[in-house]
């Protein structure tokens, strides 16, 4: 057994080759952690864009009257427009809402001509993944219309009628965006595409069923609206060139799920023939959707912010919609 003693600077040397490795650690896992927040920030930048793009896009331009779009519908004339070799209809009202949260009634026929050369009224919106439903212009209640695309009218040809319901997981969007233009896919397929507006969020969603019967509809009444535009097509479609009994629903995301609701709904039976669902299945959007437990729950949340009960339900009938927004908004996260 030896009595040699160690040097300070032996001693030392494995204290020195830890710290040299903990150091070393450490600048690791400082570069791991600026690449994650890097690639977070890029994810989150481009997920703002993607959805700045989704929901924020431009709108169908206005056109000028053309006395050779002018169509005898069961409520009155309409006059579209002509597009190179394509005929237009926007904003033709199929129902109408003059009471909010109650199904929509039939349109009263009109004398003359309905110009129907510029996009009509979109539902008020909701917000939706976090963002703010946003300013409420050009949105009403009483948003029942939609958008015609033919190559031709009152021709006896029975064209396959396609029916594009737009995405926005039920709570924003419109039948008015520019990438909706059916004018392309009229003129390549040789059909009739008809675009739909209709109540979304709030406005077409809140269940007051327990407040009152006259709201017993409330609930789903963004979907009794769908079944309206329906029916018109059914009643006047073969005037713009359409084959009433061959009818085709489809719509992405929100649209797609819209889709299967009208094929589970018994309202909706004879209506359309066929359904194309792109991505528009979630557990409680599609197939099912929520609860009447859970959507009376939501219900009373969003009163209860309001300060609104049985004494003054029909305060919602008047109230800003930004504010009933705001607080659907806080009772989903609350």
């Amino acid at each position: 057994m030896s009595d040699k003693k160690m040097s300070p600077k032996e001693n030392a040397a494995p204290d020195n080759t830890k710290n040299k490795k903990s150091k070393k650690k450490m600048k690791l896992w400082k570069k791991i952690l600026i690449v994650v927040l890097i690639v977070v920030l890029i994810i989150g930048i481009a997920g703002f864009f993607v959805i700045r793009h989704f929901f924020y896009q431009p709108l169908i331009k206005s056109a000028t009257g053309s006395d050779q779009a002018i169509v005898e519908t069961a409520n009155g004339k309409i006059q579209g427009s002509l597009d190179e070799d394509i005929y237009q209809y926007l904003g033709v009202p199929y129902a109408q809402a003059e009471e909010r949260f109650v199904p929509a009634e039939d349109v009263p026929k009109w004398d003359g001509i309905f110009e129907a050369i510029s996009i009509g009224a979109m539902s008020p919106q909701s917000g939706m993944l976090g963002m703010s439903s946003g300013n409420q212009e050009g949105t009403d209640n009483n948003c029942q219309n939609l958008n015609i695309w033919t190559p031709g009218i009152q021709d006896g040809k029975k064209r396959a009628v396609m029916v594009w319901l737009h995405g926005g997981g039920f709570s924003t969007g419109s039948a008015n965006q520019e990438q909706y233009n059916g004018k392309d896919l009229s003129e390549s397929g040789d059909v009739v595409v008809v675009s739909v507006n209709h109540r979304l969020g709030a406005a077409g969603f809140l269940d007051l069923s327990a407040y009152d019967d006259k709201y017993q509809y409330s609930g789903n009444v963004g979907l009794t609206d769908i079944v309206k535009a329906l029916e018109w097509i059914q009643n006047n479609i073969e005037d713009f060139g359409g084959d009433p009994d061959n009818v085709t629903l489809f719509g992405q995301s929100g649209g797609g799920a819209k889709v299967l609701a009208m094929m589970t709904s018994p309202y909706a039976k004879g209506l359309f023939h066929r359904g194309i669902v792109e991505s528009g299945a979630t557990e409680t959007m599609g197939v099912t959707f929520a609860s009447q437990e859970a959507s009376t729950h939501l219900t009373e949340r969003i009163l209860d912010k309001l300060e609104i009960d049985n004494n003054n339900i029909e305060y919602l009938q008047q109230i800003d919609w930004n504010k009933l927004e705001d607080a659907s908004q806080e009772a989903h996260v609350s």
